[in-house]
């Protein structure tokens, strides 16, 4: 007994594309999740040999918010684009959208990225997309989600040739999944050069060679990996940025401070200004450089703590990176 449905739908008004999905309901004799992939020509449906290669196409290059993942259909891997938008929201409640996943899913994994990395997606419009029309709901992608919704909210693209996998728990942790080494397998052939995945699936993809296996413990871990050290000029520039700024903090008088900065506070007077950064000098509140030291970080969390800005201290190994 097989079940037909269209694979990819258009946006209302366009022509509908020529592909269709079987995926079988009913099956004696092996598994019910197998699909096969058709494309309506001339002569009738004929077989899309390769449908990782067709789902792929058409992928933006350079875009944030994409990202490649793999699922299990059956015993057949597939590749899937996850397409992610996140937005600042205009209205009191933020909107949610999802397409090809569940729902609840993308809310959950939002959650988690909201209180174990700190991201304020509470405030944001948030649309997620599984490209090619297709609906996957196997936990291997939460990674890919998550890692899509990252790469929008920074407006940072995920390096070419990069796929990963793997189930999020609660506490951030990334979680293996069901045949890891059929995935990076499938990676390869596919010429992808990276691959993350979950470190208690590492042991079990050693023997392929041609793919860069990349295994982490925690959603942290996969946000060092490709926002951390695949942007280092990026945050180079930034850093020197913030550098300047300090060096003319330390060179310039109140005043000229204030001057400088005015625009930037349209409904504080200069003079109010003024007595501010005297008051940010008197308690040291401006380092010398931008290596924030844990002595510097416990000083800046106790002047917030006493202006009942901050209610508790955040530990310092959990909010500062330091490159190993």
């Amino acid at each position: 007994m097989l079940q037909r449905k269209e694979l990819l739908q258009g946006p209302e008004g366009e022509r509908h594309a020529s592909y269709r999905i079987l995926r079988g309901v009913k099956n004696r004799f092996g598994s019910t999740n197998e699909i096969g992939v058709f494309e309506m020509q001339e002569t009738g449906l004929k077989e899309v040999p390769n449908p990782s290669e067709f789902m792929l196409a058409g992928m933006p290059e350079g875009a944030s918010g994409s990202v490649v993942t793999c699922s299990i259909e059956g015993t057949r891997p597939i590749l899937l684009e996850i397409q992610a938008l996140v937005c600042r929201t205009n209205f009191g409640m933020p909107r949610r959208t999802a397409a090809g996943i569940d729902y609840n899913r993308v809310n959950l994994l939002m959650a988690v990225l909201e209180k174990r990395l700190g991201y304020q997606l509470s405030e944001c419009d948030a649309y997620v997309n599984v490209t090619g029309g297709i609906k996957m709901n196997e936990p291997s992608m939460d990674l890919g989600i998550v890692m899509a919704l990252i790469s929008s909210y920074r407006d940072l693209p995920i390096p070419e040739k990069t796929l990963m996998f793997g189930e999020i728990g609660l506490t951030g942790e990334v979680r293996g999944v069901s045949k890891a080494q059929q995935r990076v397998a499938e990676a390869k052939r596919l010429g992808y050069k990276n691959c993350i995945m979950p470190r208690a699936n590492a042991d079990s993809v050693k023997g392929i060679n041609g793919i860069n296996i990349i295994a982490v413990s925690n959603i942290r871990e996969a946000v060092d990996v490709l926002f951390i050290k695949n942007n280092k000029d990026l945050i180079s520039d930034f850093d020197a940025a913030i550098q300047m700024g300090l060096d003319y903090v330390h060179t310039h008088s109140d005043l000229e401070v204030a001057q400088v900065i005015l625009k930037q506070f349209p409904d504080t007077s200069l003079n109010d200004l003024e007595k501010v950064i005297e008051r940010y000098r008197a308690i040291d509140a401006w380092p010398k450089t931008t290596n924030f030291s844990k002595k510097s970080f416990e000083h800046l969390q106790n002047i917030m703590i006493e202006n009942e800005v901050l209610e508790h201290k955040v530990p310092y190994n959990k909010l500062i990176y330091e490159e190993k």
